[in-house]
């Protein structure tokens, strides 16, 4: 009897899940199930899930449920009603589980997922929940004496298929769309983490994300998270590993992040969809990054940056510190070096960098604080070249404050600025016939026929809304083989006038120095300020500089320049310059090649013929030089304020050059100078320099060229001495000093007495 009401009462247990199963079938109506489907909704995440279409229910042997059209709401200030959409949503849980308070679902798959994301004007975010029901404060206790947390909520495989999300900044008004060709989790138990597998696409880039994230339950009540996830697209891997505090929040953010590939040209197309427009980055090799990331997603920062891109072979770039915050950007403080082998594949970034740039090294150390950036303990070699010291940046004061203090033991500019090469003919050469009009009109090479001050506006509002400090002092610059030393030059940027105060140097065993004043502080036009001295440079040193061998010897150069003028572009202000140049130059010796080339006794053969005790010399002396200009409103007049004297000749030049047509209009006289040697003069006196500043000619008069031809012949017929008595007449009527007479009257021309000659 015993054993038989044992058996009965072993079989009624065995029938009670049957019959509790049947009792729930039963139950669970299609409403009920809806009903409590959105309550755990609510519970859970404080916001409305909404079910539009069918919802079939299977409680045997497990339940199962399919629902069409469901949309959880979004938040009340977002521009869409819902913030996630789905076409079907499949679902299969475990009544075990269910019955113990818990949800624990077997399978999940949403298809046609469209989740919308929104951040507003202030920064709100519409997946930030709460982390509890909206009317119970957390963890406060039910009338029951529970607590009021939702039951929890776990699952063993989530999928989704053929899915969108959409994202809005509305701070930027910025729009992303991403592709959702599947993504699936899984979970082996309530406490594991959820092994991610995804496939997506973003603006055509396939991105693959393998990996693990913390388990559904933690997510859900915003405990910490580790993060273990490897990211691959366009060649690049990302990967991140750490931990999250508080998920739902952004907040506590301890990850590593590292970014690597065999090639930085393929990251391309990812900075194309980042900033969406196209992007050109060249291809520097290999590189890795990494970064510890830490903080809130609000306002992250770096404990830790490495970065290593490309190799010492080509292009090198490293970095390593650390950032206290990304937005704003603050608390920099990082070590940079920069190698520079072959410049070639920086070309994609469109730089001014000469083709032939030497080697170049770069060390320093970023440092950023209160929106001020620098680069202190600078140290830049280019070739020969090395400069040190510090740059700032201010770039949120206004204006833009800008400071930089640099010495350089050698700046070599030949390295770092390309030489000009030679202009394309735009005319044919003087020796080819064709290209000599009936006035014998010599057309110079290059010339294009355009102007060669553009008409470039000048950067007006970039004076006036950067504040600058610059000081730079160089043992030595070499510019075009012109060798200064102990250059120094200060210079001053506020509120919108520019302040050169200091431009100095020595050269050639003289002094320069000038200053520089442009002021743009009203209007659209800016006023120009500029003086230059020069006090002893030698022009026979320079000229060996420049590769000139022993043209000139000795000849000390000074030099005084005051010009003003306004103008809202480039042409503007040179056509509007007021001022004057004065060029003096001192004892020296000449070659008589070159003096030859000026004028000089051009028929000096003929000459040596009939006179043979005449002696030949390769040099002569250079007694002076002056060049003594005044220009008014764009007018530079010389009126015999250039000449030159030596011992055997001397040029006097006149005539006007004008900056606004760009038009120039020169004669050139040379007379001898002592005894009987032929001069050239009637022959100069043929020459005219005219035409346009980029394109001069010299133009010479037929019929003075038919007199110059009939005096040649008749000094052959009379022995020299038709030519010779011309010769004497020149001397007589010329000038005995040009160059006193070229001072004198620059500055009765400066006094405005100078009358008509």
């Amino acid at each position: 009897m015993r054993l038989k009401i044992l058996g009965i009462v072993a079989a009624a247990i065995g029938l009670l899940p049957i019959v509790v199963l049947a009792l729930a079938e039963l139950w669970l109506t299609e409403a009920r199930l809806r009903r409590l489907v959105v309550d755990q909704v609510r519970m859970t995440t404080g916001r409305e899930l909404r079910i539009s279409g069918p919802l079939d229910v299977d409680v045997l042997p497990a339940p199962r449920i399919l629902v069409g059209d469901v949309g959880f709401a979004n938040a009340t200030w977002a521009s869409t009603p819902d913030m996630l959409r789905l076409e079907r949503l499949e679902l299969a849980v475990d009544w075990f589980d269910l019955l113990m308070g818990r949800i624990d679902v077997h399978r999940l798959v949403l298809v046609r997922p469209e989740v919308f994301l929104e951040i507003d004007e202030t920064g709100r975010s519409n997946w930030s929940l709460p982390p509890n029901r909206p009317d119970a404060a957390p963890d406060s206790p039910t009338p029951d004496g529970s607590s009021g947390a939702p039951p929890a909520l776990v699952f063993d495989n989530l999928r989704l298929e053929n899915g969108v999300v959409r994202f809005l900044d509305a701070r930027t008004g910025r729009r992303d769309e991403l592709r959702i060709q599947h993504v699936v989790g899984l979970m082996a138990s309530d406490d594991s983490p959820i092994d991610l597998f995804a496939a997506l696409i973003y603006d055509d880039i396939p991105i693959s994300i393998t990996g693990h994230v913390g388990n559904l339950p933690d997510i859900l009540a915003d405990q910490t998270v580790p993060v273990d996830l490897e990211i691959t697209t366009a060649g690049a891997t990302l990967t991140a590993d750490g931990i999250v505090t508080a998920p739902r929040q952004g907040r506590g953010l301890a990850l590593t992040l590292t970014l690597s590939g065999k090639q930085t040209g393929g990251l391309a197309a990812l900075a194309r969809a980042a900033v969406e427009r196209p992007v050109s980055i060249p291809a520097l090799g290999p590189y890795r990054l990494t970064l510890h990331v830490d903080g809130d997603a609000a306002a992250p920062g770096l404990s830790s940056l490495d970065v290593a891109i490309g190799d010492t072979d080509r292009v090198a770039l490293a970095l390593a510190g650390s950032v206290g915050t990304l937005w704003p950007v603050d608390g920099v403080d990082i070590a940079l070096s920069v190698t520079l082998a072959d410049p070639a594949p920086l070309t994609a970034l469109n730089l001014p960098l000469p083709p032939t740039l030497p080697p170049t090294q770069v060390t320093g150390r970023v440092i950023g604080a209160d929106g001020s950036f620098g680069l202190e303990s600078l140290d830049l070699s280019v070739g020969r070249s090395r400069v040190q010291g510090a740059i700032s940046v201010a770039p949120a004061e206004r204006p833009i404050r800008v400071v930089a203090h640099l010495t350089a033991p050698l700046l070599d500019l030949v390295d770092v600025v390309p030489a000009a090469g030679s202009a394309s003919s735009g005319g044919r050469a003087a020796t080819d016939p064709a290209a000599t009009p009936d006035d014998a009109t010599l057309q110079t090479a290059g010339s294009n026929g355009q102007r060669l001050v553009p008409d470039t506006p000048l950067p007006l509002n970039a004076l006036r809304r950067i504040s600058a400090d610059i000081h730079l002092k160089a043992d030595r610059i070499v510019a075009n083989r012109l060798d200064i030393g102990n250059a120094e030059l200060r210079a001053f940027l506020k509120r919108g006038v520019f302040h050169v105060t200091q431009a100095s140097g020595s050269v050639a065993g003289g002094r320069l120095d000038g200053s520089l004043t442009v002021d743009a502080r009203q209007g659209d036009r800016a006023s120009l300020h500029t003086g230059l001295s020069i006090d002893g440079i030698e022009l026979g040193s320079v000229l060996r500089d420049a590769g000139a061998d022993d043209t000139v010897e000795g000849a000390p150069i000074d030099v005084e320049l005051h010009l003003a003028g306004a103008g809202a572009t480039l042409r503007d202000l040179v056509t509007d310059l007021t001022g004057d140049v004065l060029v003096t130059l001192g004892d020296g010796r000449i070659q008589n090649t070159y003096l030859d080339l000026i004028g000089g006794d051009l028929l000096n053969g003929v000459v040596s013929f009939l006179n043979p005790f005449d002696e030949s010399h390769s040099h002569s002396v250079l007694r002076c030089g002056v060049g003594a200009f005044v220009i008014q409103d764009g007018k530079l007049q010389i009126d015999r304020s250039v000449a030159v004297e030596t011992e055997k000749t001397s040029v006097v030049i006149g005539g006007e050059v004008d900056l606004d047509t760009e038009t120039l209009d020169i004669a050139v006289r040379t007379q001898s100078q002592g005894g009987f040697s032929v001069s050239a003069g009637l022959l100069a006196r043929l020459i005219r320099l005219e035409g346009t500043l980029s394109a001069p000619n010299v133009g010479i008069d037929t019929y003075g060229m038919a007199r110059a031809a009939a005096s040649i012949a008749a000094a052959v017929a009379t022995s020299g001495a038709s030519l010779l008595a011309e010769a004497v007449w020149e001397r007589m009527t010329q000038d005995p000093s040009p160059c006193h007479t070229a001072l004198v009257r620059a500055k009765q021309r400066r006094n405005g007495t100078l009358g008509s000659d």
